[in-house]
Parts: structure tokens; sequence; C-alpha cells
């Protein structure tokens, strides 16, 4: 099962559109080390319509997609395919 924060609506999170699926990334502060890092993480849900009136939604993805220095933080993302 991916892992989602349970305070998640308490952090800096973003959703995208990409092709019928929806992507959400939020960053995750790592506590305990002495040089502090944030990840950024991403989940991405496979979008269904069924009928209607009815929207289903998968979790087909979350990973950590990069880590940086704890000095650094991200105020836009950009989805692009290659």
């Amino acid at each position: 099962m991916p892992y989602l924060p349970d305070d998640l609506h308490d952090r800096y999170f973003t959703l995208k559109n990409y092709g019928g699926y929806i992507l959400l990334f939020w960053e995750e502060h790592a506590r305990g080390s002495t040089e502090g890092k944030v990840k950024i993480w991403c989940l991405e849900i496979m979008i269904e319509r069924r009928n209607e009136h009815e929207v289903y939604g998968k979790v087909e993805w979350c990973h950590v997609v990069h880590t940086f220095p704890d000095s650094v933080s991200l105020k836009y993302y950009l989805v692009t395919t290659v």
C-alpha cells in the first residue's frame, strides 16, 4: 500500500492533471539526522469515468521522486512528457 501521510492537509501539496491521471506532489522533511533533507513525493492516481455521475480512482504508483537539502523549498511543479 502506498504511503500517504495522515497530516497531508497540514503540508504544502499540489495536484496536476496528466492525461487521465492525477498526480499529487508533497514535501516531507526528514527528521532525526544532523543534515536535514526534503523528500518530494509523487502519488499517481488513474481516473476512470464509469458513467455520467461516477468517477473512480485507483492508486497506480507512489514514490519519492527527489531528495533535496533542507534549505530548498519548491514553489512550482512542472509535469512534462518525454
